[in-house]
């Protein structure tokens, strides 16, 4: 570690003409401008809360619901069931089951049952060719990511 500081230094200082007096208020200018850039993001109960000008990242063998609230976007990210994906790294999309079977939130559902969508506010029903249908109740943060998760439900 204090050879690669010498060597930096040496090398600024004979290239660049920079001293010692210089030299160390640049350097830690460059570590503050280095490790304040980051693309963060924060773990709100079970949601990714992202920031109003930062980008998602992109998610591969899952899925995720977003929704927005106060400029945030907050996302609930899964996993593709291991049975229904073939996990051929397609970013954000989770394959469907095959048969009479919908797959949401990582879980398999049979045609006809009935359960809680993955905003958690809206009630979903696995319909034919593995369509999902849903309720159009707006969800709220508190609901999709605070709030404990229910557990399906057969008729």
């Amino acid at each position: 570690m204090i050879y690669y500081w010498e060597s930096i230094k040496t090398l600024l200082r004979n290239i660049l003409g920079i001293d010692k007096m210089v030299f160390l208020p640049m350097f830690v200018i460059y570590l503050v401008g280095l490790f304040s850039y980051c693309n963060c993001y924060e773990v709100v109960g079970r949601c990714i809360k992202f920031g109003k000008d930062e980008q998602m990242y992109t998610l591969i063998g899952g899925d995720r619901k977003c929704i927005k609230e106060n400029g945030f976007t907050y996302c609930r990210e899964w996993a593709c069931h291991k049975k229904c994906s073939s996990f051929n790294n397609w970013p954000g999309i989770c394959e469907p089951c095959p048969g009479d079977t919908c797959a949401d939130v990582g879980q398999i559902f049979d045609k006809g049952d009935f359960f809680k969508c993955a905003d958690n506010a809206n009630n979903c029903q696995c319909s034919n060719n593995n369509r999902v249908k849903s309720t159009r109740k707006n969800a709220s943060v508190k609901e999709m990511c605070l709030d404990d998760l229910r557990k399906a439900t057969k008729p």
